[in-house]
């Protein structure tokens, strides 16, 4: 496989980033969903990180994935170790997909181990060509992973650019790095492990199922476990004729940087267009199921509806497999958003205000001292002369 390195702009970086910036959100989720919900710093944010000004990151969860998972009692300490991997997206926007695939897990009998704290595999930096900052992504995360590595532990993840990222460029971004072999071999999707290593048969769930797939398994990872688990779950399902979703990579971001992320750009817009029209022909009582984050975030912008993650769909079929159909059955499934108290809005406003006095103060001073300055450099060559 050959991999090519494209400079990185200042937009790349700021969404490969994305990440430490959410990190940095955390310390006051509500306030940082509050301030990105208003249209002009939304869309200022947008163009920072390279995307078009309607785009819109969404809302915080209220409870990160890895807080809630280091708050739990393990279970299965007997059982087959597995190796979870969640996602930045995942972790911090939409925790009830790893809520759900725990629960499924060791309802198949797993022991599930969750990396310590927010960990990214650096995907956003790779879908935009810059592969030293995918490195050195991929290097903490080898450094991180290397004792489960070398038990045998598979690595189960969510995401699908993760695990195409982790099967399909790792081993040739560090050919010599026995953890990065060892991380390409044991990495599957959520449906290859349930089906393919585990055989697992889950109760029946009965009910029209509409798929968007995401384009890694489409052209590189496969779909033929999700859909035998689709099977098994007994739906009736189909897929839903859409081309790209437009919100990932370089489809999605470098909206105004070079020649190809503008055409990918166009391709994009064009691609989400078709989804959220398919999307909104789907009856209001079938599930629409989108593994990737990117696609649910576009189907949720473009439509009425929220689209699941196929582990929310098993774990549906553990709790509701003898409940009847109802419209919009995706909504007891939904995150949380991070909220902010009165007490914190006020907090947030005094801070806003104290720093725009702050920055107003500077800015002043700064054209205090370049006027001094300047009148200092017409008054030195009279003095010399004198």
């Amino acid at each position: 496989m050959e991999l090519v390195e494209r400079r990185a702009s200042g937009a790349t970086r700021a969404m490969g980033c994305v990440d430490w910036w959410l990190r940095l959100a955390r310390l006051a989720p509500g306030v940082a969903n509050l301030f990105m919900a208003l249209p002009g710093i939304s869309a200022l944010a947008a163009v920072a990180c390279g995307l078009p000004p309607d785009r819109r990151l969404p809302p915080l969860a209220a409870e990160p994935f890895h807080r809630w998972f280091s708050r739990r009692e393990p279970r299965n300490p007997t059982g087959l170790p597995v190796l979870l991997w969640p996602g930045t997206f995942n972790d911090q926007f939409n925790p009830g997909t790893a809520k759900a695939a725990v629960e499924v897990l060791e309802a198949a009998g797993c022991r599930v181990v969750v990396p310590r704290g927010a960990v990214s595999c650096g995907w956003p930096f790779d879908g935009l060509g810059s592969l030293d900052s995918t490195k050195g992504r991929l290097r903490r995360t080898l450094d991180l992973l290397r004792p489960q590595l070398a038990a045998g532990m598979p690595l189960v993840g969510l995401e699908p650019s993760c695990i195409a990222l982790f099967r399909n460029e790792l081993a040739a971004l560090f050919p010599n790095d026995e953890g990065a072999q060892r991380l390409s071999r044991q990495s599957f999707q959520f449906g290859e492990q349930l089906v393919e290593r585990l055989d697992w048969h889950p109760p029946r769930l009965d009910r029209e199922v509409v798929v968007h797939g995401h384009r890694h398994p489409k052209s590189l990872l496969g779909m033929e476990a999700d859909e035998e688990l689709l099977r098994r779950l007994g739906v009736e399902g189909r897929a839903l004729e859409a081309g790209h979703a437009g919100g990932a990579g370089a489809f999605g971001s470098e909206a105004f940087g070079s020649e190809a992320g503008e055409g990918s750009q166009h391709l994009g817009v064009a691609g989400a267009r078709s989804l959220s029209s398919a999307v909104r022909r789907v009856p209001k009582d079938a599930l629409v199921v989108a593994n990737g984050f990117s696609c649910r975030a576009e189907i949720e912008r473009g439509s009425d509806r929220h689209a699941l993650h196929i582990a929310q769909v098993a774990l549906m079929a553990l709790r509701e497999s003898e409940l009847p159909g109802s419209p919009y059955p995706e909504r007891p499934y939904l995150d949380r958003p991070a909220t902010v108290s009165p007490v914190g809005l006020l907090v947030a406003g005094a801070a806003l205000l104290g720093a725009s006095w702050l920055w107003g103060r500077s800015r002043r001073r700064r054209a205090v001292e370049a006027a001094v300055s300047g009148s200092a450099s017409w008054l030195i060559p009279v003095t010399l002369a004198g």
